[in-house]
């Protein structure tokens, strides 16, 4: 009986949801948001990951092209501060996420970056990052929970 009951458990859980790494998909705004891709931002690279397990776990990294209304909007979300790491240990940190970032991700050296994070005290923005190049006006962002 008890075997039963795992047995069930498990295909339950791994039947509740996809997981994978889908990159570039032209669905992974919509993975990742609930919602369709607005109109006038250009992704140029995306990858979004799932686990299967029950509970929400999934990591994201966009590139976009430069979009200065998509920019306003972000920067002045008030989840988010303006983060100039100053020591090696601080921008080691802001690079690192649960698995490793994609090659097109944050591509340049961080002092070409504004850099943005959300609120350390919130958990559910905790793990996000915006990175804006200041010369092409590329922006990068990722998130995580696990």
């Amino acid at each position: 009986m008890r075997i039963l009951a795992l047995a069930l458990l498990v295909s339950l859980c791994s039947g509740c949801h996809r997981s994978g790494t889908w990159n570039d998909s032209p669905k992974n705004w919509e993975r990742a948001f609930g919602q369709k891709q607005p109109k006038d931002l250009t992704i140029v690279h995306s990858q979004y990951w799932r686990s299967p397990h029950f509970t929400l776990e999934f990591e994201y990294f966009f590139a976009f092209g430069p979009s200065d209304a998509f920019r306003k909007e972000f920067t002045a979300y008030p989840k988010l501060q303006k983060f100039n790491p100053s020591t090696k240990e601080e921008q080691d940190a802001i690079l690192r996420f649960f698995h490793e970032r994609p090659p097109w991700f944050v591509p340049r050296s961080l002092d070409h970056y504004d850099i943005w994070r959300g609120d350390p005290k919130d958990m559910e923005w905790d793990n996000f990052r915006l990175f804006i190049d200041r010369e092409t006006g590329a922006m990068f962002f990722a998130d995580y929970s696990v």
